[in-house]
């Protein structure tokens, strides 16, 4: 996604306009998304060198100094390792003759002259009197300001000089005026620069203190647009959803509620009322529920699907797989024959026979089904609902935007409430979903153990293996999971295809499994159903393992080379055993070798909570990783960092709050102005 644009003038032009800007160069900065006058002034420095000369009593060895130094022999280049060159020049510096190293900078080499002061920037060894060079020039004293010792770097763009970016962004400063600036009141409240001043002191100011003043008003200005803009996008959403009122009561869930074989969670019963609430709005519920692994999501979902069904409604529910959607129906339909509920739910899936297909459907479109389960085949032109008011979706990141569309437009007023198991941290709920209501369930059900987590290291592994022994004769069955399929040359790791081997000789008497991502879908499904009625003791395989697959019987999850992958791609696997009444564990088995590595290692064995885990892995990775580039609905904010910045993020969401909730016409229009450029 391209910047977030945050400049807007009353001036606005292409910079072809610009001098020494021709068609060439022009088609070179459009490459690269700069178009216009904005465009080119939001162009910002990467970072700052400081060329202020160095104290000459105070250097020391290995240190990056800036001298002057006049030339007195400049020699020829050596090459070496194909047009690869080393060239020396013997400089006075302060009297005192020190050699420069200049490393294949045959083109700077001939533009220096004997008995000329330069300016050299470099790293220095005393012992030798070197320097090795990576900056020199000319010490003109006429028109070198002493003062002039910051220099702004910028990212490189291919074929356009430094100097030619640089006069052009000068340019722009100079004939752009009429910022749009943020509120007066904002703009006093968080003592922030006006736009303008901002960018004249990041392009050209020599002050420090005044560029990052700069920085941390672009940062607000920045942060404040993208939450205005999320915001107003829930607002208008809100506005196209209006709804007549449910008027659900919590009492009529009480066949349900009351006959549980065990009682809510605080956190379930909280997501319970705010669904209630929901529902009994006149908006409709668009909301993210969040869980941990087996925090109980389910029973929410049925719970919500329940009060739909009391109003004379029908519920859709649709799973990312056909052994997950199989799963919920076992589920539901178990805590629903319990409870005594006179409720109907089917499923529907590619698999379901073409005779029971016909049943379903036309039981669905006279409303004869209450709730139905079932994966992407509820997304077919022939699935028809009779009155659908309520669409729920499990992990919802892997559903796209129109596949959800497709289920909520099969009826008329549709709440939408989706599901992840995949804990999203706090900053990233107010910018990348901040157009969603977010509940979260933090807490899990009462007598679930917590998971005993080791890390072992790879010379321990024959200790890990006797404890694997244990776990197999107790009869529990193991995950075992690699970062590759097959081994590599290019890569030193294990893989799920060598493991297999192993492990067919270490234990000769069970059976064992391999899956991975190569084996078509129904093999897949195969393999984890023979997983689930214990016809394999030992799974191995990659990553491909369901988010949310249900196997009680598996209570040892080993993970080798953990260190290469992230916090919560390791807590999600971890949450695929835990399931049982039995003790689980989690055996990672690496041999970090950064400081990164060992780190992840030691937040695992220390937390089971995704959510502190989910933290800690935007930190290590920042947030276009941690959520995907592509899909993460992120901009590329200029200098704005979401974990940071973690205070910034929050004030802005609560200003740009009150700003919706206070909406003029005046920012509204300038808002639908902002839309597309963001999308765009």
């Amino acid at each position: 996604m391209a910047i977030l644009p945050i400049i807007h003038t009353n001036r606005i032009f292409n910079i072809d306009q610009l001098d020494k800007i021709g068609p060439k160069t022009y088609e070179k900065f459009k490459e690269n998304h700069i178009v216009t006058n904005e465009d080119l002034i939001q162009y910002v420095p990467t970072r700052y060198k400081d060329y202020q000369l160095t104290d000459l009593t105070q250097i020391e060895d290995g240190q990056q100094v800036n001298v002057v130094g006049l030339v007195y022999q400049i020699g020829k280049p050596s090459y070496y390792a194909k047009r690869r060159s080393r060239t020396i020049v013997r400089v006075y510096i302060k009297d005192i003759p020190f050699k420069l190293i200049f490393f294949n900078q045959v083109y700077l080499i001939k533009q220096l002259t004997v008995e000329q002061e330069y300016i050299i920037s470099g790293k220095i060894n005393l012992a030798k009197q070197e320097i090795t060079v990576n900056r020199i020039k000319v010490n003109d004293h006429e028109h070198n300001d002493e003062k002039q010792t910051l220099e702004p770097h910028y990212r490189k763009i291919k074929e356009i000089s430094t100097k030619t970016l640089q006069h052009a962004i000068h340019q722009a400063l100079d004939m752009t005026s009429g910022y749009v600036e943020l509120p007066i009141d904002l703009v006093k409240k968080y003592k922030l620069t006006p736009l303008d001043v901002c960018y004249e002191t990041i392009h050209r100011s020599q002050d420090s203190r005044q560029i990052e003043l700069a920085k941390r008003s672009i940062k607000f200005y920045e942060l404040f647009m993208f939450q205005l803009y999320m915001q107003y996008k829930k607002h208008n959403q809100q506005l196209k959803d209006s709804t007549e009122p449910l008027n659900v009561e919590i009492d009529e869930l009480s066949p349900l509620i009351n006959h549980l074989p065990f009682e809510l969670t605080i956190d379930q019963k909280t997501v319970v009322e705010t669904i209630i609430k929901d529902f009994n709005g006149t908006h409709l519920m668009n909301r993210l529920v969040q869980g941990d692994v087996g925090s109980g999501k389910t029973i929410v979902a049925l719970i919500a699907m329940y009060a739909i069904h009391l109003k004379g409604y029908q519920s859709a529910f649709m799973a990312p797989t056909e052994i997950l959607a199989t799963q919920h129906l076992e589920g539901l339909k178990s805590f629903v024959d319990q409870c005594r509920l006179s409720v109907q739910i089917e499923l529907l899936t590619s698999s379901t026979p073409t005779k029971e297909r016909k049943r379903i459907l036309s039981e669905l479109s006279s409303g004869e089904i209450d709730m139905i389960i079932g994966t992407h085949a509820l997304l077919t032109e022939e699935v028809e609902f009779d009155q659908l008011k309520l669409v729920i979706t499990d992990e919802q990141h892997r559903f796209g935007v129109r596949q959800r569309s497709i289920l909520k437009d099969k009826g008329q007023g549709v709440h939408v409430l989706m599901m992840t198991a995949t804990p999203i941290p706090r900053t990233l709920s107010f910018t990348a979903m901040g157009d969603l209501n977010v509940s979260l369930i933090r807490s899990k059900p009462a007598g679930r153990k917590p998971i005993i987590t080791r890390w072992f290291d790879e010379r321990d592994h024959d200790e890990m293996v006797t404890l694997l022994k244990d776990a197999l004769n107790e009869r529990q069955q193991v995950f075992v999971v690699a970062p590759l399929i097959e081994d590599s040359d290019m890569v030193e790791a294990h893989s799920a295809e060598s493991l297999y081997y192993l492990y067919q000789q270490l234990f000769n008497h069970h059976s064992i499994g391999l899956m991975h991502g190569k084996l078509k879908s129904d093999e897949k499904d195969e393999l984890m159903q023979q997983f689930i009625r214990h016809d394999i003791d030992i799974l191995i395989s990659t990553t491909v393992i369901e988010v949310g697959v249900n196997v009680p019987n598996a209570s040892l999850m080993i993970i080798y080379n953990s260190d290469r992958f992230g916090l919560s791609t390791l807590h999600q696997l971890r949450g695929r055993v835990g399931r049982g009444h039995k003790q689980s564990y989690c055996y990672l088995v690496a041999s970090p070798k950064t400081e990164t590595g060992i780190q992840r290692m030691k937040i695992m064995e220390q937390s089971e909570d995704g959510f502190y885990i989910a933290e800690k892995d935007l930190e290590m990775r920042g947030p276009g990783d941690f959520l995907g580039v592509k899909q993460s609905g992120l901009p590329d904010f200029q200098f704005a960092h979401l974990v940071e910045d973690y205070k910034m993020v929050m004030y802005a969401h609560l200003e740009a709050e009150y700003y919706i909730n206070h909406l003029t016409d005046d920012l509204k229009m300038w808002l639908d102005n902002f839309k597309p450029e963001l999308e765009a």
